[in-house]
């Protein structure tokens, strides 16, 4: 197998040499993609058919794309929502529905294989939003660091219902569960961590922000320190908390913690470090570094247990961890080929 850190040097001859699509494919990592009107003839950059590995935001178009192909043979499609539409959106690979938001504020959901979008009645938000989906996809907060408030998108692809909820001071972060339950990070200094919904229960306290995400299928919550380096699952949030912590030297400044399908493991997304880190929540195996030749940012969900884009769309290759592989590892999808 080749490893991440040759992939990214491969890359860089191949950006060197102009022979991009040639060394995606013999990377492994799919082909790369040439934006209509580029002058090329016989290469497609997006298909109805065949695997997808999921959606992403596209800021240089405020376009959503999806990501044709499994980890480690995969390449971006072309934009399937229209350029100066919206302002900002996100899709979700695991119940096929993405949010977008207009210029305007309001807000749409669209069935992505269908591409067709449909407004949110009720649905209105100020400033460009940060949208975090459930683990299933059919539940969303939106919402802006700094603010007091945030909206809870509930029942997306059915009837969608939309709540205000108030913060306890001004919003870090927050997501939602499958049960619609909502967390949220506030403050300033010592940073909050209290539910949203439900009895309302304070949680917890962070010394820095590090990532907050719910396990799949209930209300058991991830939260990490990026002061401390410390990552905490929070058993039944929203009627008995029980809280486990873990701890590694391989967690360097956490910027993101998201769980596996199974609910087996957690990711790690290092902020002051090239990789991730798999830690098994059982406590039956040793915290797993992955390294990456990249910086992890965030951690979008993709397909597959333990699937997660670590980066955003850039100019430069994103990069994906696959964290629940036979063999751990990260991979990379080529970038977009300019005219």
């Amino acid at each position: 197998m080749i490893s991440s850190t040759t992939l990214c040097r491969l890359w860089a001859r191949c950006v060197a040499l102009g022979t991009l699509a040639a060394c995606a494919v013999l990377a492994g990592c799919g082909t790369a993609v040439v934006l209509p009107g580029s002058g090329a003839s016989g290469v497609s950059s997006a298909v109805s058919n065949g695997p997808q590995l999921g959606y992403l935001w596209d800021a240089a178009d405020q376009t959503l794309r999806p990501v044709l192909g499994v980890p480690g043979s995969s390449q971006l499609g072309q934009s399937i929502t229209p350029a100066g539409l919206y302002i900002n959106g996100a899709g979700s690979a695991r119940s096929g529905l993405a949010l977008l938001q207009s210029a305007d504020g309001s807000l749409s959901w669209m069935a992505l294989l269908s591409g067709s979008a449909q407004v949110i009645a009720g649905a209105s938000f100020s400033g460009v939003a940060q949208i975090s989906f459930s683990p299933s996809g059919t539940s969303a907060v939106v919402f802006t660091p700094g603010a007091n408030s945030l909206l809870l998108v509930s029942r997306l692809g059915a009837a969608a219902q939309v709540q205000t909820l108030a913060a306890p001071a001004a919003l870090v972060s927050a997501t939602v569960s499958d049960t619609a339950q909502v967390a949220a990070v506030s403050g300033n200094g010592p940073l909050v961590v209290a539910l949203l919904t439900g009895n309302h229960s304070t949680l917890g306290s962070l010394a820095g922000f590090g990532g907050l995400s719910f396990l799949p299928g209930g209300d058991d919550l991830l939260l990490a320190d990026s002061a401390s380096g410390v990552v905490t699952v929070i058993r039944h949030s929203s009627t008995a908390p029980a809280a486990q912590s873990f701890t590694s030297a391989s967690i360097q400044a956490p910027v993101a913690v998201a769980a596996s399908l199974d609910g087996k493991w957690a990711v790690v997304a290092n902020g002051g470090d090239p990789s991730a880190v798999r830690l098994d929540l059982s406590g039956a195996a040793v915290p797993l570094r992955i390294a990456c030749a990249c910086q992890p940012a965030l951690l979008t969900p993709l397909m597959g247990n333990a699937v997660f884009s670590l980066t955003p769309l850039t100019a430069l290759p994103n990069w994906v961890v696959d964290a629940s592989a036979a063999t751990p590892r990260t991979v990379f999808i080529p970038a977009l080929v300019k005219p």
